[in-house]
């Protein structure tokens, strides 16, 4: 029971990671480019929203390939 609960615990940890990280870029990455005394107006910050867009996608599955290679690294071993 116990080890039930440490997986529904990391189960809901890896899901807010998955979600909360992918949408936290976009802000943080305006705030440092502001920070560094750049101007943000509506070229750069369409050109920016349409590479977030863009990582955005690789992001989401990143978690995929992480567990099919930990999958690849199981099979591996049985051989």
């Amino acid at each position: 029971m116990e080890s039930f609960q440490k997986l529904l615990i990391s189960s809901a940890w890896e899901s807010a990671f998955n979600n909360l990280v992918p949408q936290m870029i976009p802000p943080f990455v305006f705030l440092v480019f502001m920070l560094f005394g750049s101007s943000l107006d509506l070229a750069v910050s369409l050109v920016a929203f349409s590479y977030f867009d863009r990582l955005l996608t690789v992001f989401s599955q990143t978690p995929d390939l992480v567990n099919r290679y930990n999958e690849l690294m199981i099979a591996f071993a049985r051989i």
